[in-house]
């Protein structure tokens, strides 16, 4: 894998956060900001690649 950094706005880090609380406490293990925004972007070009 390929490391980046990203600025992001405060509302969405937050968000984010939120989130990997979320899917942490749902899945029963730890989910990192970094593997949400791996899902996310994943699923978003999987939905493009349909598209296509």
């Amino acid at each position: 894998m390929k490391a980046w950094s990203i600025r992001m706005p405060a509302e969405l880090l937050e968000w984010l956060r939120e989130r990997a609380a979320k899917e942490t406490i749902k899945r029963k293990r730890n989910v990192s900001i970094n593997s949400i925004m791996v899902e996310i972007l994943t699923a978003a070009m999987a939905d493009e690649k349909k598209g296509d």
